[in-house]
């Protein structure tokens, strides 16, 4: 209604100023001077409290008139005859709609007397003298006419169709808001039915929520419980809020996860107990003393009843002949792997590692493939079905089963670390320059002059000099590092801080033999990138010298390695290749099996159950 009132003051007030623009034209057409300004005419409001002035004094015994403006629509109710039924439905009517576009036509502008033209005065009959006619009545006195400007029955013309389209425009106005009214109050009504059923429906849903809390704390009540989140009703829903705690929840206690005690196995923190204490023996060294060791396994207690048999003898089995020192990294390995059936290896340890190469992109590294903690962790050490039997061994414990085998493999890890040794290039290259220091040893540098007696040389550099790790001059050095076997010579930087080599967890497997022949032909058919044909000179004098997997041999007391270096050693050997067999038939390759064939033969491994003697006890072997 305020909207429809606004449309109607817009187009009257539209209306207005087109006729007074119309106006001030013409006249100046015709030359006549402006006309004053009209003044503004009455508001156009039919929605504003009544006047009281303007409104007819009540009757006797009445009350005054409301001041109230005319409601913007009204029922009225169906007309109903004697007998009760219906002849005229009801409708709505709207009190204010004609009222305004009446007063809006009302306000149309008169037309005024043409400019010149003196106003009509009406005579005075009781004045004396006036003229009458013969009838006796006053005579009218004569007007001076004025001819009529041409412009200004245009301005009449101009003003007359102004109005009628202002008429026009109200005519289309009415008749549009009564057709919006209407639908308006056809759309309230149906409005007004969906807001019943609206709430009809929301005060079930709500009497719903409320029933469901009732029903839950009685339930509450009656288990003697307690809420455990907050619970709210939210309108017409019951919300639990399960973040929302309304006490400090109960952790359930979970038990450790802790490994199951076997009598045929050394436990996981036992093992970490002996490697840091064998590292502490060997003082930064690769080896350890054997005295050392025997005291540190007696000293633990139930090592010597795992491993079925003394420390002395079972040190005694990884010691060379006549040695005082033992392998720090074998004697842990030995250790953690003692008495299991994945040890020793076989042969289809080579297809099982070049798979898992082949997995993480690096098949052509095999077997000089460094690895850090997380690739070792993956490595298939152990076969399915040993993996399988570990887990059901651990099952015995309360709580998730021990995963013994993966922390197996992350102590072996950190057991090669403790001793590590560099790649196979670096230890050949390292023993062809000790080799070359016992062959062609350096001249004594000759004693240093006295300060006051020195003469210094303009060409002398003190940084120039050699010192005493300089690699020493030989009459072939210059002739080797031009040939093919130039690369020997050129030593990088150390290698071994990358992690361990696949090479040497294979060298040691391997070596797990009775037979130092049999444990050789094993390295070969699973360290060599070509077992099924004769290996190449320089892979089969790394597998067989263990480059890259054990501690370098100390030199012998003049010097001298105890391994020729590869230009010796190859230079008597043939370019096609080698095999084991026609290695250890010669005699040179007797002479070394019977020296060093020890490092291919391990006999400390025991068998998994325990055998039993004539009177049915078990006793350790």
């Amino acid at each position: 209604a305020i909207a429809l009132q606004r449309l109607v003051q817009l187009e009257f007030a539209r209306y207005h100023h087109s006729c007074g623009i119309l106006v001030d034209l013409y006249y100046a057409v015709m030359g006549e001077p402006l006309p004053p300004p009209s003044p503004p005419p009455e508001r156009l409001d039919v929605m504003a409290p009544l006047d009281p002035a303007t409104l007819p004094p009540p009757a006797k015994g009445e009350p005054p008139p409301s001041t109230d403006p005319p409601p913007v629509r009204a029922w009225v109710e169906p007309v109903v005859d004697a007998e009760g039924h219906q002849t005229a439905p009801g409708y709505w009517t709207y009190p204010m709609h004609g009222p305004l576009f009446d007063k809006a036509r009302g306000l149309v502008k008169k037309f005024d007397a043409p400019p010149g033209a003196a106003p009509k005065e009406p005579a005075d009959p009781k004045a004396k003298g006036a003229a009458k006619d013969k009838k006796g009545t006053a005579a009218e006195p004569e007007e001076v006419k004025k001819p009529t400007h041409p412009a200004f029955n245009e301005l009449q013309q101009a003003l007359l169709t102004a109005s009628v389209q202002y008429e026009e425009r109200l005519h289309c106005l009415q008749c549009w808001s009564q057709r919006e009214l209407e639908q308006l109050s056809s759309s309230s009504g149906k409005i007004w039915s969906n807001l019943q059923d609206f709430v009809t429906l929301r005060f079930e849903a709500e009497t719903a929520a409320v029933r469901e809390l009732t029903s839950m704390i009685k339930d509450q009540v009656e288990a003697e419980g307690r809420f455990e989140c907050d619970v709210t009703l939210d309108m017409t829903k019951l919300v639990h809020h399960p973040n929302t705690l309304l006490y400090e929840p109960i952790v359930p206690e979970v038990p450790p996860v802790c490994e199951a005690p076997t009598a045929t196995r050394l436990m996981i923190p036992k093992l970490y107990e002996l490697l840091d204490g064998i590292t502490a023996a060997a003082e930064g060294s690769l080896f350890v003393p054997v005295a050392s060791v025997v005291a540190l396994l007696n000293q633990t207690a139930g090592v010597c009843e795992v491993l079925g048999t003394t420390a002395e003898a079972f040190v005694a089995e990884l010691t060379p002949p006549g040695g005082a020192q033992v392998d720090g990294a074998e004697l842990l390995l030995h250790l953690g792997l003692a008495r299991m059936d994945a040890w020793p290896v076989d042969e289809t340890y080579r297809v099982r590692f070049q798979e898992w190469l082949q997995k993480l992109g690096a098949g052509n590294a095999y077997p000089d493939f460094w690895m850090d903690e997380a690739t070792f962790m993956d490595l298939p050490l152990f076969t399915p079905e040993m993996e399988h039997a570990e887990l059901e061994a651990q099952k015995v414990m309360p709580g998730k089963p021990f995963p013994r085998t993966a922390e197996l493999r992350r102590w072996l890890f950190k057991a090669f670390q403790a001793f590590p040794v560099a790649s196979a290039t670096w230890e050949r290259t390292k023993l062809q320059r000790r080799w070359d220091r016992a062959v062609y040893p350096a001249p004594p540098p000759p004693p240093p002059p006295e300060e006051s007696s020195r003469v210094v040389p303009l060409d002398w550099d003190e940084d120039s000099q050699e010192d005493d790790h300089t690699e020493p001059s030989s009459p072939n050095k210059s002739a080797r590092q031009e040939g093919p076997d130039a690369g020997l010579y050129t030593i990088d930087e150390d290698d071994s801080g990358l992690g361990v080599s696949l090479r040497r967890v294979l060298g040691y497997l391997c070596a797990a033999c009775s037979d130092p022949l049999a444990g050789m032909r094993l390295s070969m058919a699973v360290m060599a990138k070509n077992p099924d044909s004769a290996v190449p000179v320089e892979e089969f004098y790394d597998i067989v010298h263990h480059m890259g997997v054990r501690p370098a041999i100390p030199d012998d007391p003049i010097g001298c390695p105890a391994f020729d270096p590869i230009l010796r050693f190859a230079a008597t050997r043939s370019d096609k290749g080698l095999d084991v067999a026609t290695f250890a038939g010669g005699v040179e390759g007797a002479r070394w099996m019977a020296k060093f064939g020890h490092r291919f033969a391990t006999r400390v491994r025991q068998p998994t159950t325990p055998k039993t003697d004539a009177g049915g006890s078990a006793g350790p072997h």
